[in-house]
Protein backbone atom coordinates (compact mmCIF):
# COMPACT_ATOMS: atom_id res chain seq x y z
CA UNK A 1 0.00 0.00 0.00
CA UNK A 2 2.32 2.65 0.82
CA UNK A 3 4.94 2.10 -2.03
CA UNK A 4 1.86 2.86 -4.26
CA UNK A 5 1.50 5.77 -2.74
CA UNK A 6 5.09 7.19 -4.25
CA UNK A 7 3.15 7.00 -7.73
CA UNK A 8 -0.10 8.26 -6.36
CA UNK A 9 -1.13 11.80 -7.98
CA UNK A 10 -3.69 13.24 -4.39
CA UNK A 11 -0.47 12.88 -2.04
CA UNK A 12 1.61 14.92 -4.99
CA UNK A 13 -0.65 17.37 -6.25
CA UNK A 14 -1.39 18.27 -3.02
CA UNK A 15 2.21 19.63 -1.99
CA UNK A 16 2.29 20.61 -5.68
CA UNK A 17 -0.49 23.08 -4.59
CA UNK A 18 1.14 23.81 -1.47
CA UNK A 19 4.03 25.13 -2.88
CA UNK A 20 2.80 27.17 -5.76
CA UNK A 21 0.74 28.64 -2.80
CA UNK A 22 4.06 29.37 -0.44
CA UNK A 23 5.56 30.83 -3.67
CA UNK A 24 2.69 33.38 -3.93
CA UNK A 25 2.70 34.35 -0.75
CA UNK A 26 -0.85 33.06 0.30
CA UNK A 27 0.63 31.08 3.28
CA UNK A 28 1.95 33.44 5.28
CA UNK A 29 -1.03 34.30 6.91
CA UNK A 30 -0.21 30.97 8.66
CA UNK A 31 3.46 31.64 8.96
CA UNK A 32 4.80 30.11 5.91
CA UNK A 33 7.09 32.30 3.66
CA UNK A 34 8.05 32.57 0.48
CA UNK A 35 11.55 32.49 1.58
CA UNK A 36 11.47 29.70 4.21
CA UNK A 37 12.15 26.33 3.06
CA UNK A 38 9.67 24.87 0.08
CA UNK A 39 7.10 22.61 0.97
CA UNK A 40 8.03 18.70 -0.46
CA UNK A 41 6.27 16.35 1.31
CA UNK A 42 2.52 15.66 3.28
CA UNK A 43 1.63 13.50 6.37
CA UNK A 44 -0.42 10.65 5.39
CA UNK A 45 -2.84 9.18 7.42
CA UNK A 46 -4.18 5.64 6.94
CA UNK A 47 -6.65 3.42 8.94
CA UNK A 48 -6.91 0.04 8.68
CA UNK A 49 -10.46 -1.81 7.89
CA UNK A 50 -11.33 -3.83 10.80
CA UNK A 51 -10.96 -7.65 9.32
CA UNK A 52 -13.19 -8.60 12.49
CA UNK A 53 -16.96 -9.17 12.83
CA UNK A 54 -20.08 -9.41 14.84
CA UNK A 55 -20.06 -12.93 16.41
CA UNK A 56 -21.79 -15.66 18.49
CA UNK A 57 -21.28 -15.42 22.47
CA UNK A 58 -20.79 -18.82 24.14
CA UNK A 59 -23.11 -19.82 26.44
CA UNK A 60 -21.47 -19.15 29.34
CA UNK A 61 -20.22 -15.69 28.01
CA UNK A 62 -24.48 -14.79 27.02
CA UNK A 63 -25.26 -16.38 30.51
CA UNK A 64 -23.01 -14.00 32.35
CA UNK A 65 -23.83 -11.12 29.74
CA UNK A 66 -27.43 -11.15 30.68
CA UNK A 67 -27.10 -11.48 34.40
CA UNK A 68 -24.51 -8.25 34.64
CA UNK A 69 -24.86 -6.64 31.52
CA UNK A 70 -20.80 -6.09 31.04
CA UNK A 71 -19.68 -6.55 27.56
CA UNK A 72 -15.91 -5.66 26.55
CA UNK A 73 -15.32 -2.80 28.94
CA UNK A 74 -19.44 -1.56 28.35
CA UNK A 75 -22.32 -1.89 30.30
CA UNK A 76 -25.48 -2.18 28.43
CA UNK A 77 -29.19 -2.62 29.72
CA UNK A 78 -31.13 -5.73 29.33
CA UNK A 79 -34.39 -6.63 28.90
CA UNK A 80 -36.03 -10.44 29.61
CA UNK A 81 -39.11 -11.13 27.19
CA UNK A 82 -40.75 -14.05 27.31
CA UNK A 83 -40.61 -16.96 24.86
CA UNK A 84 -36.63 -16.29 25.90
CA UNK A 85 -36.24 -12.97 23.73
CA UNK A 86 -33.87 -10.33 25.07
CA UNK A 87 -33.39 -6.95 24.45
CA UNK A 88 -29.84 -5.14 24.40
CA UNK A 89 -30.24 -1.27 24.95
CA UNK A 90 -33.75 -1.86 23.55
CA UNK A 91 -32.52 -3.50 20.07
CA UNK A 92 -33.87 -7.24 19.92
CA UNK A 93 -30.93 -9.36 20.03
CA UNK A 94 -30.56 -12.86 18.07
CA UNK A 95 -30.67 -15.46 20.62
CA UNK A 96 -29.91 -19.51 19.36
CA UNK A 97 -31.42 -21.71 21.95
CA UNK A 98 -28.98 -24.47 23.52
CA UNK A 99 -29.55 -27.98 23.57
CA UNK A 100 -30.27 -27.88 27.13
CA UNK A 101 -32.74 -26.92 28.53
CA UNK A 102 -32.31 -23.24 29.74
CA UNK A 103 -29.25 -22.51 27.70
CA UNK A 104 -28.55 -20.16 24.61
CA UNK A 105 -26.15 -18.31 22.39
CA UNK A 106 -26.81 -14.66 21.67
CA UNK A 107 -24.92 -12.94 18.74
CA UNK A 108 -23.11 -9.64 19.05
CA UNK A 109 -25.88 -6.74 18.71
CA UNK A 110 -24.64 -3.35 16.41
CA UNK A 111 -23.94 -1.80 19.68
CA UNK A 112 -21.98 -4.90 21.25
CA UNK A 113 -19.71 -5.80 18.41
CA UNK A 114 -18.82 -1.74 18.66
CA UNK A 115 -18.02 -2.02 22.02
CA UNK A 116 -16.05 -5.19 21.26
CA UNK A 117 -14.18 -3.28 17.87
CA UNK A 118 -13.81 0.15 20.05
CA UNK A 119 -11.89 -2.32 22.55
CA UNK A 120 -9.89 -4.21 19.64
CA UNK A 121 -9.17 -0.52 18.82
CA UNK A 122 -7.80 0.76 22.70
CA UNK A 123 -5.74 -2.37 22.69
CA UNK A 124 -4.36 -2.48 19.37
CA UNK A 125 -3.69 1.34 17.64
CA UNK A 126 -1.20 0.54 15.77
CA UNK A 127 -2.48 -1.74 13.50
CA UNK A 128 -5.79 0.38 13.15
CA UNK A 129 -4.02 3.69 12.73
CA UNK A 130 -0.64 5.23 10.65
CA UNK A 131 0.76 7.84 9.60
CA UNK A 132 4.03 8.69 7.22
CA UNK A 133 5.89 11.59 5.56
CA UNK A 134 5.75 11.32 1.88
CA UNK A 135 8.05 13.53 0.67
CA UNK A 136 8.27 14.23 -2.98
CA UNK A 137 11.98 15.72 -4.84
CA UNK A 138 12.33 18.07 -7.03
CA UNK A 139 12.37 15.55 -10.49
CA UNK A 140 8.66 14.53 -8.81
CA UNK A 141 7.64 17.76 -8.86
CA UNK A 142 8.77 18.33 -12.55
CA UNK A 143 7.60 14.92 -13.87
CA UNK A 144 4.24 16.23 -12.62
CA UNK A 145 3.85 19.50 -14.06
CA UNK A 146 4.49 17.58 -17.43
CA UNK A 147 1.83 15.02 -16.19
CA UNK A 148 -0.84 17.87 -15.79
CA UNK A 149 0.21 19.49 -19.50
CA UNK A 150 -0.10 16.28 -20.89
CA UNK A 151 -3.85 16.15 -19.57
CA UNK A 152 -4.19 19.42 -20.55
CA UNK A 153 -3.23 19.00 -24.37
CA UNK A 154 -5.08 15.97 -24.46
CA UNK A 155 -8.55 17.66 -23.49
CA UNK A 156 -7.88 20.63 -25.63
CA UNK A 157 -7.43 17.89 -28.46
CA UNK A 158 -10.57 15.76 -27.95
CA UNK A 159 -12.53 18.62 -27.46
CA UNK A 160 -11.69 20.41 -30.62
CA UNK A 161 -12.41 17.30 -32.63
CA UNK A 162 -15.39 16.05 -29.95
CA UNK A 163 -13.59 13.20 -29.87
CA UNK A 164 -14.54 11.49 -26.75
CA UNK A 165 -15.08 7.92 -26.18
CA UNK A 166 -17.57 5.63 -24.58
CA UNK A 167 -16.31 3.82 -21.61
CA UNK A 168 -18.78 1.00 -21.43
CA UNK A 169 -17.01 -0.70 -18.34
CA UNK A 170 -18.59 2.08 -16.51
CA UNK A 171 -22.23 2.35 -17.00
CA UNK A 172 -22.82 0.35 -14.12
CA UNK A 173 -19.33 -0.17 -12.20
CA UNK A 174 -20.85 1.21 -8.81
CA UNK A 175 -24.08 2.72 -9.72
CA UNK A 176 -26.21 3.90 -12.78
CA UNK A 177 -25.11 6.16 -15.23
CA UNK A 178 -27.71 8.93 -15.38
CA UNK A 179 -27.41 8.76 -19.15
CA UNK A 180 -27.95 5.23 -19.23
CA UNK A 181 -31.50 5.17 -21.16
CA UNK A 182 -30.19 7.62 -24.03
CA UNK A 183 -26.40 5.65 -24.68
CA UNK A 184 -28.22 2.07 -24.48
CA UNK A 185 -31.34 3.06 -26.97
CA UNK A 186 -28.36 5.55 -28.72
CA UNK A 187 -30.63 8.49 -28.45
CA UNK A 188 -28.48 11.70 -29.62
CA UNK A 189 -28.18 14.37 -26.74
CA UNK A 190 -28.13 18.08 -27.69
CA UNK A 191 -29.42 21.84 -26.23
CA UNK A 192 -32.87 20.74 -28.19
CA UNK A 193 -32.56 17.32 -26.84
CA UNK A 194 -32.20 17.32 -22.93
CA UNK A 195 -33.09 14.14 -20.47
CA UNK A 196 -36.15 14.84 -18.72
CA UNK A 197 -35.00 15.99 -15.21
CA UNK A 198 -31.70 17.77 -16.46
CA UNK A 199 -30.93 21.21 -17.79
CA UNK A 200 -28.40 22.39 -20.21
CA UNK A 201 -25.73 24.98 -19.39
CA UNK A 202 -24.49 25.38 -22.70
CA UNK A 203 -25.53 28.46 -25.17
CA UNK A 204 -26.83 26.74 -28.51
CA UNK A 205 -24.32 29.19 -30.26
CA UNK A 206 -21.12 27.08 -28.57
CA UNK A 207 -22.56 23.71 -28.97
CA UNK A 208 -22.99 24.01 -33.41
Amino acid sequence: YWNHLNLDTQTTLYPYAARVLQLNGDLEIYGIKAIDPLISGVRYDVWHKPGIRPKKLTQADSKQFVEDGLYCGEEFAIDSMSGGRYFVNGEPAEVEPGKKEGTFAIRETPDMFGARLLQDISERPDFYFARKELARTEADFKRFENELYGIYKTLKFITSIDGFWHNEQQCEATFKCDYIEQCYNGIELSVDNVPEGMKCIFDKEKTQ
